[in-house]
């Protein structure tokens, strides 16, 4: 490859780079220039300086705004707290338990924020402010806790005041006048002037004097009103004391005469006193009267042997059972004397059933371990020796209290081998014959243990007293029906708890038909009873006895009926007697009368009792 060869296209000059001017310059505009620039420059400087002071005051400013943001929401936060403190605690703090002011709380957070400044000129710039802030919550803060002092201060008066109502309501005599003179004020017995509660509560001015003025009328309506319902309270307690001295017929008599004196009196000055109104001392007294009266009444019926009798005796106005009866029924309200003089009637029949079901529940109970002594004996293993040896025991148990009748006694001597049935051989073996006509007899309920006696031979040891236990149950089965027949023929059951003259006669009428069937069943055979009679045979007694008391029943139910309507003729004076037609003359005479009157009304249902038994 050939290199090309650079040819110069131009000859050289002899001329010089040098120009020559034909303008001189000038100086001073050259120095102008300088000066120009020189101030410039200066200028930049002076612009740089202000913006850099300007960035500084903007954050310190910036670092001074946070601080006193968090010094605002610490305050906050410490005021809200305080409102839940004791205000002496808020006010003062206690040194002795590390339990700081408000104030020393403030400045304590202003501390803890100042100490994270580093900038000296942010720093007092805060604290400068800051103290001012604080200042002015502390003001606040203080101003709430005093005034809540205030309040507690006014609401321990007031509570002072309360109890100070209640010492004069409620305290002794003492009690009493030393609560009034600190309550209203007035001289002590020294002579120094006291100053009411609430006229002192305006001097530490908890409250204004006006109020004071206002409080004081007011408690003491409020303790004149208080006084007088406790004094109504307490004449009513002793009242109530009073009337169970007068109402308890086992008092002396001078007491409880004493009792009632005093109690009239007590009543009698509370009117005067203003302590009750006039009709309230009537209703106390009423009340007293009618808790006396009936106090005794029952005092009375209690003690006595027939409940019934006695308070027919009260009905009647039976002079000397008591005299502070006699004069208070006397002095009674006819309407309030009638209705407690029926209580009493039904009181009566309830004492009088109760006991009867007691003296019935003992004697059952009495008889009923002699009852089950002799289940024990009829259903003795034999094969076991203590078995029979225990049942021996009781068989004698039962003899010494006179017990057995003759079946029971038989029916148990032949289970214990007393009394040998009559055997052929050693050992007998049940024949067919036996069951048969025993069986027969246990299904015809008429299974005896005389029966079973006739067929001893022709029974074991073991049949022979399987089938007197069965001739024993059947007996029992018998006796229980019968007793049913007969209580339900004299509706025994029905009227025994309803009103007294049927529950008497149906009682009476029972007994005595209950008397005539176990006298029947204790008696021989022979002699025209009963003894060892067959389930049949005693529901046929019992039917027997029912016809046979039929007509004495009838009887004793009019009899009855009729001193019911001569007991009743206190309460409707002129309710009629009709020896002949006692129902029909009664029912006329009420069908005119007030239905709606409960003494009529209740008159009517028992008459619709003895129609029910067949009383004409």
């Amino acid at each position: 490859m050939r290199v090309p060869t650079y040819q110069r296209q131009t000859a050289t000059t002899a001329k010089t780079g040098a120009i020559n001017f034909s303008v001189r310059a000038n100086p001073g505009a050259l120095a102008a220039g300088q000066r120009a620039v020189g101030d410039l420059f200066a200028s930049v400087e002076n612009a740089a300086l202000s913006w850099y002071e300007q960035e500084q005051k903007l954050k310190r400013q910036e670092k001074l705004s946070q601080k006193e943001i968090e010094l605002d929401n610490a305050l906050e936060t410490l005021k809200n707290e305080q409102r839940n403190r004791d205000p002496m605690m808020v006010l003062d703090g206690d040194p002795g338990n590390n339990e700081l002011s408000f104030s020393e709380l403030a400045m304590n957070k202003l501390d803890e924020l100042a100490l994270g400044i580093d900038d000296k000129r942010v720093r007092s710039a805060f604290l400068s402010a800051a103290r001012q802030t604080v200042n002015r919550s502390q003001i606040s803060v203080n101003q709430d806790a005093r005034n809540r002092l205030i309040d507690q201060a006014a609401a321990t008066a007031l509570q002072k005041a309360a109890m100070l109502e209640d010492d004069i309501v409620m305290g002794n005599g003492a009690d009493r006048a030393e609560a009034r003179l600190k309550l209203f004020g007035g001289q002590d017995p020294a002579g120094n002037e006291v100053i009411g509660a609430y006229y002192q509560m305006a001097a530490d001015q908890l409250i204004t004097e006006t109020k004071a003025f206002e409080l004081t009328r007011s408690a003491e309506k409020n303790v004149r009103k208080r006084q007088q319902e406790a004094d109504a309270a307490i004449l009513e307690i002793n009242t109530g004391r009073r009337v169970i001295t007068a109402g308890d017929i086992n008092q002396p008599l001078a007491n409880r005469e004493a009792a009632v004196k005093d109690g009239v009196a007590a009543i009698t000055a509370a009117v005067a006193n203003n302590t009750i109104t006039r009709e309230k001392a009537e209703e106390l007294l009423g009340k007293a009267t009618d808790d006396t009266v009936r106090a005794i009444g029952l005092g009375l019926m209690t003690k006595s042997g027939d409940a019934t009798g006695t308070a027919m005796e009260i009905f009647s106005g039976g002079a000397g059972l008591d005299p502070i009866l006699d004069s208070m029924l006397d002095g009674m309200d006819p309407s309030a004397k009638t209705k407690v003089l029926n209580d009493f009637f039904t009181i009566a029949n309830k004492i009088d059933t109760e006991r009867r079901e007691r003296e019935e529940a003992e004697e059952e109970a009495a008889d009923k371990e002699n009852v089950d002594m002799f289940d024990m004996i009829i259903n003795t293993d034999t094969t076991n020796p203590a078995a029979m040896d225990l049942s021996l025991e009781r068989h004698r148990t039962l003899l010494q209290r006179n017990w057995y009748n003759k079946t029971q006694r038989t029916a148990a001597e032949a289970i214990l081998g007393i009394k040998k049935p009559t055997q052929t051989g050693e050992k007998v073996e049940t024949t067919q014959e036996a069951i048969k006509i025993l069986n027969r007899a246990d299904n015809d309920n008429i299974l005896t243990p005389d029966l079973v006696d006739q067929y001893a031979g022709q029974l074991s040891p073991s049949d022979y007293n399987s089938f007197h236990k069965r001739a024993i149950a059947e007996g029992k089965d018998g006796r229980t029906a019968a007793k049913n027949l007969i209580s339900s023929r004299l509706r025994y059951n029905e009227f025994k708890d309803s009103n007294n003259a049927l529950g008497q006669a149906a009682d009476k009428m029972f007994q005595q038909s209950m008397y005539a069937l176990e006298d029947w069943l204790n008696t021989a055979k022979a002699e025209g009873g009963g003894q060892g009679a067959t389930y049949q045979e005693v529901v046929a007694k019992a039917r027997e006895i029912n016809k046979d008391n039929e007509i004495e029943y009838q009887k004793q139910m009019k009899e009855a009926f009729i001193s019911y309507l001569q007991s009743s003729q206190t309460l409707v004076p002129n309710l009629p007697v009709d020896l002949d037609d006692p129902i029909g003359a009664a029912k006329a005479f009420l069908a005119t009368q007030n239905q709606a009157d409960p003494i009529i009304r209740g008159i009517t249902q028992t008459i619709q009792s003895y129609v029910k038994i067949g009383v004409r």
